[in-house]
């Protein structure tokens, strides 16, 4: 690695950061939860598999962000736009497939609904994250003292 050519980070490095920290956030609330969930004697035997599914949803998305990275750089406010709302349609749409497949049927309007929430959210937030990342990168560009 030289100093003009910085190291690019490797796609499962996304992934991995996408699912660790979804899963942690997930146990954080779930935590939370507990009191309420051994109240209501839920199966706690499927705590794990909702785990491992967690870990894949964010997964996944951290892999669409690796995938999609050079996009704001040729497209600008638009390709943060775009990375977020690909971002989190994919969410929504393995949310529904690990969770609840009935939002996928012929006769559920629901998921209409959410998918346009994801594609207005994930468009608001991937510029605005974006902003922020690109406002920080060009503070750290600025060269130091007189």
């Amino acid at each position: 690695m030289t100093m003009d050519k910085p190291c690019r980070i490797p796609w499962w490095y996304f992934g991995l950061c996408g699912g660790v920290m979804l899963t942690a956030l997930t146990a954080f609330k779930a935590l939370w939860a507990l009191p309420e969930l051994l109240a209501e004697k839920s199966p706690l035997s499927e705590l794990p598999l909702v785990a491992l599914k967690v870990f894949a949803m964010g997964f996944v998305c951290g892999c669409l962000v690796s995938v999609l990275r050079d996009l704001p750089a040729r497209l600008g406010l638009a390709g943060y736009a775009i990375v977020g709302i690909m971002t989190m349609n994919l969410f929504f749409l393995m949310c529904m497939l690990f969770f609840d497949q009935s939002f996928l049927t012929h006769n559920h309007s629901g998921a209409v609904f959410m998918f346009g929430l994801a594609t207005v959210t994930g468009g608001v937030l991937g510029v605005w994250i974006g902003e922020d990342e690109r406002k920080e990168a060009a503070s750290r560009e600025e060269p130091k003292g007189s």
